[in-house]
């Protein structure tokens, strides 16, 4: 799948309600954002090692799952990328 420059504010606003990897390549999809495994996963860590994303483990069913949650550094980041993307809109559309 190609790399869309929208997978980390998706990311960053889906996450602010903590979900496991693969539930949140489902909501990507569903947006209509499609990403693959290698570059969900590699993604999610580097968000995480920015200081973007918390995780912890969940066992249930016997299976664990990693969660992911935006962290207030990940809210400030996710309000920078709004702005952003406000000021290329008026830009286009003016």
């Amino acid at each position: 799948m190609k790399n869309c420059w929208m997978h980390k504010p998706l990311i960053l606003h889906l996450l602010k309600t903590p979900m496991y990897g693969y539930k949140l390549k489902q909501a990507l999809e569903e947006l209509g954002y499609p990403i693959g495994d290698g570059t969900l996963y590699p993604l999610l860590h580097g968000m995480e090692r920015a200081g973007l994303l918390q995780t912890w483990l969940r066992t249930r069913n016997g299976r664990a799952r990693k969660y992911y949650e935006i962290t207030f550094e990940g809210i400030r980041v996710w309000d920078v990328a709004v702005d952003e993307i406000k000021t290329i809109l008026k830009k286009v559309t003016a």
